[in-house]
């Protein structure tokens, strides 16, 4: 539903801040396909500017106790994108901090799709935003296509954003 789930360490300044009451935001760039980009912005050499990202606004919601089944879902899931990430899983054996899963409710979206004269600059509609599926959309919500319809600069099949 757009609400990214995050591995959170409790030791972690920005989790004690959350823990003492603060929001949280998350910034996702495409930067690191650049040099697969080509030409994103006529005349000028790449730049990281000349491509897409958004900022996620809103608050932590801690997720409840999960099943054996759920957390080993989640765990696999979750350390296909981020393998580095095995030793700090909540109730990791050897782990020197202890961490839990939550989830960043987004109440806010900010996009930047590059330069402002050829892109779209601006907050996106939230229900949009929590709308679009892997697969397609929810009804009324975009054109109907879902995130694995659209592909940014650089950005080849099979390989989503997000």
């Amino acid at each position: 539903n757009g609400d990214p789930t995050i591995l959170a360490l409790r030791v972690a300044t920005t989790f004690r801040n959350i823990g003492a009451g603060s929001n949280l935001s998350l910034e996702i760039d495409w930067w690191d396909h650049l040099s697969d980009a080509g030409a994103v912005y006529p005349g000028l050499p790449p730049s990281p500017a000349a491509l897409p990202r958004l900022s996620l606004f809103g608050y932590l919601d801690t997720l409840p106790d999960l099943s054996d089944a759920a957390a080993a879902r989640l765990e696999k899931c979750f350390l296909q994108s981020h393998p580095d990430a095995e030793y700090w899983l909540p109730g990791a054996p050897g782990s020197p901090h202890a961490s839990f899963w939550a989830r960043l409710v987004v109440t806010q979206v900010y996009w930047v799709g590059g330069f402002g004269d050829v892109q779209q600059i601006g907050w996106m509609n939230v229900t949009e935003w929590k709308g679009i599926r892997r697969e397609g959309s929810l009804p009324g919500v975009g054109d109907g296509r879902g995130w694995e319809d659209v592909r940014l600069p650089g950005e080849k099949k099979g390989h989503s954003a997000l």
